[in-house]
């Protein structure tokens, strides 16, 4: 049974992932600050600003290494100081560790579309530039990490990187600063309307559960990759989600249709998944929005 080590298990995208590589009969084991409650997962209490994962991982191996720890969002890396500690450090002391698990065949890295400069030509490629935002504590970070990421890589270590664009489902953060989706369903639960701040902005929307089934592919595919841009490739308005969620729970949307700094159009090229994973039917957008809608309606409602 191959063993997979994944950080932050219990977060919004491992919530997603776990049920999945269950199913497929992996034996898992969570490091994180919060235990996944599932008698079938091995927890393994750690707290980045304090645990050492050397010390805790001592003597173990693994197959596969799922490094989904870390802030998640702009919004949740307000603290450069911690973002640092918790988005780059700690991901080269993984990769440390990861470097003496000799049964290892993978480790997944998770970055980000917003690594992207705003100046490289659409669609963008994996090897397209990387150039953050000044104010943009996640996006350096994940610039930051992905260099630690190569080293490795460099050193014959089987990392790869995985670049997705804007992520949604059941089981993300609502309540602590959300993201785009969660929190124009929150508005619209919980103040009966919806306010965006320009409806304008493009987005590739992906569903967290599209993306767990690509994650498990990823640990299957014998085909090799370095970086792999995820993405839907399916492009919306960020006042067209906003309206379709307004329809279906009888609000209103006030567009503020402010100047935001940040580019209108993230569209990657995904050439190379498509290669990779011919066939790989996504989840429809109405379809990804309505479940998720239902997931909030049970849970903020209660």
């Amino acid at each position: 049974m191959p063993k997979i080590l994944i950080t932050g298990g219990n977060g919004f995208l491992g919530r997603n992932i776990v049920p999945l590589l269950l199913e497929a009969g992996f034996e898992i084991t969570n490091l994180s600050l919060h235990p996944y409650e599932n008698i079938a997962v091995k927890n393994i209490h750690f707290d980045a600003f304090k645990d050492e994962p050397l010390e805790l991982l001592k003597d173990m191996d693994f197959d596969f290494v799922i490094h989904l720890a870390g802030y998640a969002s702009p919004k949740l890396a307000s603290d450069l100081d911690k973002t640092i500690e918790l988005n780059v450090v700690l991901t080269g002391k993984l990769l440390k560790v990861a470097s003496s698990f000799m049964s290892l065949k993978k480790f997944l890295f998770f970055s980000s579309a917003t690594t992207y400069s705003d100046d490289a030509a659409r669609p963008l490629k994996e090897d397209s530039d990387q150039k953050a935002h000044e104010d943009d504590n996640y996006a350096h970070s994940k610039i930051e990490a992905e260099k630690i990421c190569k080293i490795y890589m460099s050193q014959g270590l089987p990392v790869k990187i995985l670049r997705i664009t804007n992520c949604f489902g059941p089981n993300q953060n609502w309540q602590d600063k959300p993201n785009l989706i969660p929190q124009i369903m929150k508005q619209a639960i919980l103040e009966k309307r919806i306010s965006i701040l320009n409806g304008s902005h493009t987005r590739d929307f992906l569903y967290s559960k599209d993306l767990a089934r690509i994650v498990r592919l990823c640990l299957e595919d014998k085909q090799n990759f370095d970086i792999l841009n995820i993405a839907s490739g399916d492009l919306h308005e960020v006042g067209e989600i906003a309206e379709f969620i307004a329809k279906k729970l009888n609000v209103q949307v006030e567009d503020q249709k402010k100047e935001i700094n940040r580019s209108k159009d993230l569209t990657l090229d995904t050439s190379q998944f498509k290669k990779l994973f011919p066939g790989f039917m996504f989840t429809s957008v109405e379809k990804a929005l309505k479940e998720t809608l239902d997931y909030y309606l049970s849970v903020i409602s209660k």
